[in-house]
């Protein structure tokens, strides 16, 4: 479980739903360190329990309000999406400084999600093996 602060408000981050973009913000990680915690931030925006829940947050001063910025918007870049999170977090009047402090520990629930070298070497193996024997 992860947890980030902005505004003294705590939460807990969610895990994106899909690996592409896990794999999309990795390798936005090597050109744009920055945008790619951003954009962590993003897709690990809390989303809210259902529609009554979304229209009080929608209508609340709270931080962690849901986001206008969304990766489709920023047509599925990664570096763009992590731009538009950070400057509609900055327009909330957030400081750089606790937007950073609160992507930094996105970034590391994304990074966790990515499979290690021994996980591919194992998924390689697997694949490796011949056809199974006939049962018939």
């Amino acid at each position: 479980m992860s947890t980030a602060t902005l505004g003294g408000e705590e939460v807990t981050l969610q895990a994106p739903d899909g690996l592409a973009v896990v794999y999309d913000i990795s390798a936005a990680a090597s050109n744009s360190p920055f945008r790619a915690m951003w954009a962590s931030l993003g897709v690990c925006w809390p989303k809210p329990a259902n529609r009554a829940h979304r229209r009080a947050m929608d209508k609340s001063e709270s931080p962690w309000r849901p986001l206008k910025a969304t990766l489709a918007g920023a047509q599925y870049n990664a570096g763009t999406f992590g731009g538009l999170v950070f400057d509609e977090l900055a327009a909330r009047g957030l400081s750089p400084d606790e937007i950073n402090g609160a992507a930094a520990v996105a970034l590391d629930l994304v990074m966790d999600l990515l499979p290690d070298e021994e996980d591919d070497a194992e998924a390689l193996a697997g694949n490796s093996e011949g056809p199974a024997d006939s049962t018939s």
